[in-house]
């Protein structure tokens, strides 16, 4: 059973954590690394793969 007590530190903690400003600049700024990152990873592994050129399709009659 809650106090008036637990009640009131509980409302308190729920308006802290709504009235706490988001990070979003900070969050944007490590997507875009990620992003950016793999990115460079993925050009690196179509330039290490060999390409392999397809064989000639056969006309059609």
């Amino acid at each position: 059973m809650l106090t008036d007590r637990d009640e009131r530190l509980l409302l308190a903690a729920a308006e802290k954590r709504v009235c706490a400003p988001l990070r979003v600049g900070a969050a944007l700024t490590r997507l875009r690394r990620a992003l950016a990152h793999r990115g460079r990873s993925s050009a690196r592994r179509r330039e290490e793969r060999e390409s392999v050129a397809c064989p000639p399709e056969p006309a059609l009659r």
